[in-house]
């Protein structure tokens, strides 16, 4: 693990040294484009009636001066509708709005630009004939509760450290009134430096840009211990804002006493999101970490990029599309492709790829997680109906998915019938069980089976209906 960033990041800083800062690409952005440099030369070339075989060679060469990125999607309420924000960037990293109701101003259908939607599944490529498009400017849904947790171990340095903080203390002059602030730094100790507070003066005034000064800072990276540590103070807020961890850290945790399951846990169960910044060749589990909470990863590889990030995720929080439509039902991974024709040629210049997961199990579930099936038997037998045939398929194709994946299969049973034949009842269940899983394509190494008899029911066995809920079939992540 890598506790300081790789000479890559001291490179990319020393060649953007000569960029003036107003035309800083955001690397993170990776848009590659040399030709254009904003928006109206474009307009400007595109009323000069550009031939468009020049404008598909600029495409195929990816110099094409815009990006679409789909920032999060929403599944709670499949399978009746699927949502999902997404957002459309210049060649400087500029958000660009005006392509959807309310803020559209053209004499066309708005939906020439958003020209097809597909929900892919399986062996199935659907494409979406009836979806929405709202553009959502300076979101007034909710507040946000913004927690920025920032390393300061002693790999920073003076330099970029002073750098983080001016960046942060920038985009604090740009937050909402009704938004909530908190800051914390840490090393091996964590500094609560702006308790979340409402009051812009209060967080400006209270934020300090100072050195790495070893006596009060020290050594070491407690990074899981600061963002549980933010997780707890943001489930402390009653209000009804969306709770969101800005992360920033250039290494990996070497001295938290909590660790990363148990955080990622934690966040999750609160409903934190959590938007991490990884400078240089920072710990991959941020990604992780990001990716399974909701939030987004951004990797960056010089300080010049500091302001820009964090303005672009307080932008993309509050400025977006919003999509929505009814999907096709599949429990399993779903890949979404957007895409976008801006110049209304009949055909997709750019576009943006994304997944949600209705599986069984599914990559986000943690060692822990139990998912309870109610597999039918046939009477006094271990033999499974072919009613349940189906709900093992999805299991399956789950593992499948996920192949990291280990699980343990639980059989349990009701309280007729004698203690031993039950428990042995419940055994043969569990392993009947595994067998069709490896049947179905599943790694017999990745599956484990036991039986608890009547030893652990759900509810007391007072009644026909109890006893259908404990005979039950349970999944248990185990890795």
């Amino acid at each position: 693990m890598q506790s300081c960033p790789h000479t890559l990041v001291s490179v990319a800083d020393k060649m953007k040294q000569s960029e003036d800062s107003l035309s800083v690409k955001r690397n993170y952005y990776r848009i590659q484009n040399q030709d254009f440099k904003s928006i109206q030369l474009l307009k400007d070339n595109y009323r000069l009636n550009i031939p468009s075989d020049s404008i598909n060679s600029l495409i195929a060469q990816d110099k094409f001066p815009f990006r679409l990125d789909i920032t999060k999607t929403l599944s709670d309420n499949y399978p009746d509708k699927i949502e999902f924000h997404c957002s459309i960037y210049d060649t400087l990293g500029r958000y660009i709005g005006g392509l959807a109701p309310p803020y559209f101003k053209g004499d066309y259908d708005y939906k020439k630009h958003w020209h097809s939607l597909f929900d892919s599944c399986l062996n199935s490529n659907t494409k979406i004939e009836s979806f929405d498009v709202e553009e959502v400017r300076n979101n007034k849904d909710a507040p946000f509760s913004i927690m920025f947790v920032l390393d300061h171990s002693p790999s920073m340095g003076n330099s970029r450290a002073l750098k983080l903080q001016q960046a942060v203390h920038k985009v604090l002059y740009a937050i909402k009134p009704t938004d909530m602030i908190g800051v914390v730094k840490f090393t091996k100790d964590l500094f609560y430096e702006v308790k979340l507070t409402d009051s812009a003066q209060k967080y400006r005034n209270e934020f300090q840009i100072d050195s790495l000064n070893r006596k009060k800072y020290g050594g070491g990276t407690a990074m899981y211990d600061a963002i549980a540590f933010s997780i707890q103070e943001l489930a402390k807020i009653q209000n009804n804002s969306k709770k969101i961890i800005i992360l920033f850290s250039d290494g990996g945790d070497n001295m938290s006493k909590i660790k990363f399951d148990s955080t990622l846990k934690l966040a999750r169960t609160n409903k934190i999101a959590v938007y991490s910044i990884a400078y240089g060749m920072a710990d991959s589990v941020v990604e992780v970490l990001s990716r399974h909470t909701g939030g987004k990863f951004f990797q960056i590889l010089s300080s010049k990029e500091f302001p820009y990030v964090f303005k672009d995720i307080y932008t993309m929080l509050n400025n977006y599309y919003l999509v929505s439509y009814r999907p096709p039902q599949c429990l399993s991974r779903h890949h979404i492709r957007l895409n976008i024709d801006l110049l209304q040629t009949g055909q997709p210049q750019f576009w943006a790829n994304a997944m949600y997961d209705k599986s069984m199990l599914t990559e986000y579930d943690l060692p822990g997680t139990i998912v309870m099936l109610n597999i039918e038997f046939e009477i006094g037998s271990y033999q499974i109906n072919e009613n349940s045939i189906s709900q093992l398929q999805n299991v399956a194709q789950s593992m499948i998915n996920n192949t990291q994946m280990k699980i343990k299969i639980n059989g349990h049973t009701d309280d007729i019938g004698k203690d031993e034949a039950n428990l042995l009842l419940s055994k043969q269940r569990a392993e009947e069980v595994r067998r069709k899983l490896i049947e179905l394509g599943v790694d017999s190494t990745r599956i484990l089976s036991e039986g608890y008899g009547e030893k652990r029911p759900l509810v007391p066995n007072t009644s026909d209906e109890n006893r259908k809920k404990n005979r039950r079939t349970e999944f248990e992540v185990i890795y």
